[in-house]
């Protein structure tokens, strides 16, 4: 990915987005094989005896927080973008 398609992928309105996209730091390629560098999201990682405590609401709940957060990201036109 070259420096124009990071710029465009950046581009992803900000305003509009409820949840964090890591930023792109570095990309390139070693070996034949490419490699991309972002920041690190905030959070904590969910292990299955902890999903398993929580109440079926608040399974529910977050389980809704990804389907609209999937649901925003797929919802940018991407044809602009260079994958």
């Amino acid at each position: 990915m070259d420096l124009d398609a990071r710029l465009r992928l950046s581009a992803l309105p900000r305003a509009k987005r409820s949840i964090p996209i890591p930023e792109i730091v570095e990309e390139g390629e070693i070996a034949g094989y490419y490699y991309l560098i972002t920041t690190q999201l905030e959070g904590d990682i969910i292990t299955r005896s902890e999903w398993l405590g929580l109440d079926g609401r608040q399974q529910t709940g977050l389980i809704q927080e990804l389907g609209s957060g999937l649901k925003e990201l797929h919802s940018h036109d991407t044809a602009r973008f260079e994958f």
